[in-house]
């Protein structure tokens, strides 16, 4: 079965350190799994009631020609180090979320990638900010960069699941991405329950693996049950640190996991997530094997 390539990466930017960092994170990558980036810009103005007309206009024409200006130095940059990528770049007038949505319409995204100021940053996507309404909206996958994290080549990611139906696609796309690198994909089901019933969750893993391995065809990927004995927080961040995970990704019905992820009751214990970028992938219709 074919799963969808990353063939075009949108990346937001506003200007800052924090979308720079994304951007250099995702150049490197696009660079390697041969994908084409659009660097997108939202801009939207303030309209006061008793302003003139022309004045809005010009006020908008002025707020384009900047962003127009700005993103031409940062493509040209970045064309000079990069000299085989392709980058264009899309700028669209309105709020984040509907700026974006659009630039993913119009362009055709695979994929977006943004910045985040780490785990307190990632709790205001989730909180109710412009951005958590792109996060989602959206239905394209989403990887996630904590501002400072370095790009370095993928070795090994990381999938959770709770064996839904779309994490079988998210697991083919994820190939996509890992086949560039020859990275290991490791699947893993975290039990959260106190008494879970392990052989039931065996059964389930067994049943879930098969029907991947019917429908994706790559070699490094390995499949593992996890029972936890702390909470999902505590097991994700061991996770990532005995198995040196260099991506973790995971699927969302929305924002509930993600929020119950990144609570604030759990900022300190997360500081392994300000290290990886997170890659997570909508969940439309959710149907599981574990029902």
């Amino acid at each position: 079965m074919l799963f969808q390539k990353f063939k075009t990466i949108l990346v937001p930017t506003d200007f800052s350190e924090c979308a720079a960092n994304a951007l250099e994170y995702a150049c490197r990558l696009a660079n390697t799994v041969k994908s084409k980036i659009v660097l997108g810009h939202a801009y939207d103005i303030l309209i006061a009631s008793e302003v003139d007309v022309f004045s809005i206009e010009d006020d908008i024409n002025l707020a384009k020609e900047e962003a127009d200006k700005h993103l031409d130095e940062v493509i040209l940059k970045y064309k000079h180090q990069y000299p085989d990528l392709v980058l264009e770049k899309a700028i669209e007038q309105g709020p984040l979320n509907q700026a974006i949505a659009g630039i993913i319409y119009n362009q055709k995204i695979d994929a977006v990638i943004m910045g985040t100021k780490g785990i307190n940053g990632i709790n205001e996507y989730f909180a109710g900010s412009n951005t958590a309404s792109v996060i989602e909206n959206i239905e394209v996958p989403l990887l996630v960069v904590p501002n400072g994290v370095q790009y370095k080549p993928l070795k090994k990611i990381a999938f959770t699941t709770n064996f839904e139906y779309d994490d079988i696609d998210a697991i083919g796309q994820i190939t996509r991405l890992a086949e560039s690198y020859k990275a290991q994909i490791e699947v893993v089901h975290i039990a959260e329950d106190l008494k879970p019933n392990i052989r039931r969750d065996e059964e389930v893993m067994d049943w879930f693996r098969e029907i991947t391995e019917n429908k994706v065809s790559y070699p490094l990927i390995s499949f593992k049950n996890v029972v936890s004995s702390e909470n999902l927080l505590s097991e994700v961040e061991d996770l990532i640190e005995k198995d040196n995970i260099d991506l973790i990704a995971m699927s969302t019905r929305g924002r509930t996991f993600l929020q119950k992820m990144f609570a604030a009751s759990f900022t300190k214990k997360m500081a392994t997530y300000t290290e990886i970028p997170l890659l997570v992938f909508h969940i439309n219709q959710p149907n599981s094997l574990n029902e």
